[in-house]
């Protein structure tokens, strides 16, 4: 059928909207001559927590 896409492109990619090949270098940055710049984000999960107004009116009592 079709390829198997990436769950995440690298950051060349991403910004020129090519689809990655998910190697390290990727073939994209391969073909442009880019080997070293290629590289993928990680992503950080967030640390911000939410609460109510009712739980923050018991933590002061």
């Amino acid at each position: 059928m079709g390829e198997c896409r990436s769950k995440e492109a690298s950051v060349t990619c991403n910004r020129r909207k090519k689809r990655c090949s998910d190697g390290l270098p990727c073939e994209y940055c391969t073909r442009i001559g880019k080997l070293l710049d290629c590289e993928y984000r990680t992503k950080v999960p967030s640390k911000t927590v939410r609460v109510t107004e009712r739980y923050f009116i018991n933590l002061k009592r």
